[in-house]
């Protein structure tokens, strides 16, 4: 990979990330890749905030607490090294020599469905949501796909009906909508016992929790796994197509 990213010193993170996805891939020097932060967006994109800022992630990550709220990792950036990558294979496949793409694209890329979601008048939920908290201070997140082990978790830990079927639609459309407004009657009823009661009432109900722990150590393992292989003998090998070097875009 190295010599492949072009004008990549500033979005050093999706130069990283691409150059990690195409590791296990022989040689990729004959194919240059451009990233840079704004791309054919027409503003002064400098940085991973700038980018969040104007493309929208901090506006939908922020529909959670009722505020733009930017994340708190290089998202668009590792976005774009994706896109980087897909779009070097793309190009090596094809015989093409350039491929470009920004943080700012992989950016709308990333919530394209909340921009479709808009630009047809979809209105979302307030604020609010998991994770949960036990009495026990123990934070959790919850996951079912049906109305019936929802309702059967809650009522086991005795949440007021009307909570649980007012919660259930927000929480179903939470991954469409960026937001889960639940009622305030449902993290009372996970306040009031332990994390052990709530593990028993999801076995018997039915769903999934999962405990929220701090963060893990980074683990350097490969995206992929490939084993090298040779074309049959005799087999001719396909040709290379013609492609200008800075005027064919992949990406």
């Amino acid at each position: 990979m190295t010599g492949a990213l072009t004008r990549t010193t500033r979005t050093s993170v999706a130069a990283g990330v691409a150059a990690r996805l195409l590791r296990p891939v022989a040689d990729v020097s004959d194919v240059d890749c451009e990233v840079d932060w704004a791309g054919p967006v027409r503003l002064p994109l400098a940085n991973e905030a700038d980018v969040q800022a104007a493309c929208g992630i901090s506006h939908v990550h922020g529909r959670r607490y009722g505020r733009p709220t930017p994340l708190r990792v290089d998202y668009a950036s590792v976005v774009a090294g994706v896109l980087a990558a897909q779009g070097v294979l793309a190009a090596r496949l094809a015989g093409l020599r350039w491929v470009s793409t920004s943080v700012a694209q992989a950016a709308l890329l990333s919530v394209s469905q909340y921009l479709a979601g808009a630009s047809v008048g979809e209105r979302p939920h307030g604020p609010g949501g998991p994770p949960f908290t036990t009495a026990d201070g123990l934070r959790f997140e919850l996951e079912t796909l049906d109305a019936e082990p929802w309702q059967r978790f809650w009522s086991g830990l005795g949440a007021p009906s009307a909570a649980v079927r007012d919660g259930w639609r927000p929480f179903q459309q939470r991954f469409a909508t960026a937001c889960c407004p639940l009622p305030h009657a449902l993290h009372e009823a996970v306040a009031a016992v332990g994390y052990h009661q709530v593990v028993e009432a999801a076995r018997q109900a039915g769903v999934s929790i999962v405990a929220l722990a701090g963060e893990l150590p980074p683990v350097d393992l490969p995206p992929w796994r490939g084993t090298p292989s040779s074309p049959p003998t005799g087999a001719p090998r396909p040709e290379r197509a013609a492609g200008r070097r800075c005027g064919d875009r992949v990406v």
